[in-house]
């Protein structure tokens, strides 16, 4: 085969390459937008059923530092009912954040509230979060 017929077929498999490559990327891409829709689909029909109280009633309420938390989950409410309340303040200001509309606190800053160690704080929520489950499994087993 001569040079030029090798470097013409190698351009056609490269733009081959280059073709089928663009299509599945379109296609994936096409992919996620449609996924990207059915959530906020589902996110926006979760917010409309939150906002009707017969629907959704919260199974816990707790306080911490002057702010209201409420918890729909009815496992996670009882086990969280179980905690001490420093245990419970922790998980609170981890997960839900120092307050309403507050973003979750970092570990870091987190242990400088409780006044611990980063170290120290990472071995507690780690032994906190094994009671939850616990709690959580024990419920869901019992009924």
């Amino acid at each position: 085969m001569s040079k030029y017929r090798e470097r013409m077929v190698q351009e056609r498999f490269d733009s081959f390459i280059k073709k089928t490559s663009r299509n599945y990327v379109r296609t994936y891409m096409a992919t996620m937008r449609k996924h990207q829709r059915h959530e906020s689909i589902v996110d926006n029909f979760d917010d409309i059923v939150t906002r009707i109280s017969l629907y959704r009633r919260p199974a816990g309420v707790f306080y911490f530092n002057g702010c209201r938390y409420e918890v729909y989950h009815y496992e996670l409410a009882m086990a969280l009912k179980e905690l001490t309340r420093s245990e419970r303040e922790i998980i609170m200001v981890k997960y839900w954040g120092a307050g309403p509309g507050k973003k979750k606190v970092p570990d870091a800053e987190l242990a400088k509230y409780f006044k611990m160690s980063y170290s120290k704080m990472y071995r507690y929520q780690q032994r906190i979060l094994h009671k939850l489950r616990e709690s959580m499994e024990r419920m869901d087993y019992y009924g």
